[in-house]
C-alpha cells in the first residue's frame, strides 16, 4: 500500500491553485492504493496480479485478461500501453534478454450487466485531457489519459462497479482520499475507484500524468 509523504512547496502552491478553480472542494475519492506490494487483489469481477518474469519463462496461463507490460513487452521491446488477451490464448513467453513486469487485470466469469455504459472517462474533453480508447469490447473498456500540468476531468460521476486506474508515469495526483491533499505515484502503481464513489481523475503536479482507466463491463 501507499502511504502519504511531504509534499514539495511547489506541488502545494500548484494544488492551491487548482483547488481555486473548483466551485466546491470535492475531487477524485479513491478507496485502496495498491502499490507494487499490495498485489494481488481482487473483487467479485476483476483479480489484479503482477507478474515478475525472467528471460526464457512465461506468464501463467489466465483467463480473458489485460495486460500491462511495465518494462518491455514479450520480445524485449518497448510495451504498449495495454494489450487484450482472451481467454484460451498460448501463455505468454518472455523472449527478450530482460525481466518482464507486467500486471494481470483478469475479468472472471460470470454474469454482466444487461447494459454496458461508455464511462465517461472515455469521452472526457476537458482542457489539457487527452484520452484514448486502447480496448472496447464487451468484457472491458481501457482508456489512455494524458493530463497536462494542474489539469482535471470532469465532470464529477460515479460508476455502480469498481474501476481501476494504472499509473503510467510518476507525478502527483489531486486529491488522494478525502477532499484535499496529493499524494505521490510512480509507474505501475494501481488505484481502485470503490462502486458508487463521486470522483474524478486530476494531475497536481507540474509535469504530465499518463494513466490507465479499466472499467469492467
Amino acid at each position: 500500500m501507499k502511504t502519504r509523504s511531504n509534499v514539495p512547496t511547489s506541488v502545494i502552491v500548484a494544488a492551491a491553485a487548482f483547488g481555486a478553480l473548483l466551485i466546491q472542494p470535492v475531487g477524485a475519492q479513491y478507496g485502496s492504493a495498491i502499490g507494487a506490494p499490495g498485489l494481488p487483489w481482487e473483487n467479485n469481477r476483476i483479480r489484479l496480479t503482477r507478474f515478475s518474469v525472467e528471460p526464457g519463462a512465461a506468464l501463467p496461463a489466465s483467463g480473458n485478461q489485460v495486460l500491462v507490460y511495465l518494462t518491455a513487452d514479450p520480445e524485449g521491446r518497448m510495451p504498449a500501453e495495454a494489450v487484450w488477451q482472451p481467454a484460451g490464448s498460448a501463455p505468454v513467453a518472455n523472449r527478450g534478454r530482460v525481466r518482464l513486469e507486467a500486471i494481470s487485470i483478469e475479468l472472471k466469469e460470470g454474469p454482466q450487466r444487461a447494459t454496458a455504459e461508455t464511462p465517461l472517462e472515455a469521452l472526457d474533453s476537458s482542457d489539457g485531457v487527452t484520452v484514448s480508447r486502447l480496448i472496447d469490447n464487451p468484457r472491458v473498456v481501457v482508456t489512455k489519459h494524458r493530463y497536462e500540468p494542474i489539469a482535471y476531468g470532469g465532470p464529477l460521476h460515479l460508476h455502480p462497479e469498481d474501476v481501476l486506474v494504472v499509473y503510467l508515469r510518476g507525478g502527483y495526483t489531486w486529491p488522494l482520499s478525502g477532499l484535499w491533499g496529493a499524494a505521490p505515484v510512480r509507474r505501475g502503481d494501481v488505484e481502485v475507484i470503490p462502486a458508487n464513489t463521486l470522483h474524478r481523475l486530476a494531475n497536481a503536479s507540474s509535469d504530465p500524468l499518463e494513466l490507465l482507466v479499466v472499467v469492467a463491463k
